[in-house]
């Protein structure tokens, strides 16, 4: 089983990441989630943000909510997937904010916004 996915590509700017993904079949979050038909969980994408913000722009501080999380299309294995990650700070707020898009092709996946203190 595999525990990642696998990194095809990546572009990384001031405050934002994209990374091309790969999801193997063998991918251990599939494993049960549905058994006739797998789909990423959605604790699992936004994890994979936060964990890619961290990483790669230096993201800091703890995740204290979400807002504007929408589910709109099941992430099967193997499906070309691309995540965006951005970091921002509102105008007059303490904590940063991590807006995600996980894209299939040209169609929305799903998208959330992370609130950090």
């Amino acid at each position: 089983m595999t525990a990642e996915p696998q990194v095809l590509g990546i572009e990384i700017e001031p405050n934002e990441v994209r990374l091309q993904l790969a999801l193997p079949p063998d991918l251990v979050f599939f494993e049960g989630h549905f058994p006739s038909c797998s789909i990423l969980p959605g604790v699992v994408q936004i994890g994979w943000a936060i964990d890619s913000a961290r990483r790669h722009l230096g993201l800091q501080g703890q995740c204290v909510g979400m807002k504007a999380v929408k589910f709109s299309r099941a992430i099967q294995p193997q499906m070309p997937v691309t995540l965006t990650a951005t970091v921002s700070a509102p105008a007059g707020a303490r904590g940063a904010q991590l807006h995600f898009v996980y894209r299939s092709q040209t169609t929305e996946c799903s998208s959330g916004i992370a609130l950090f203190a």
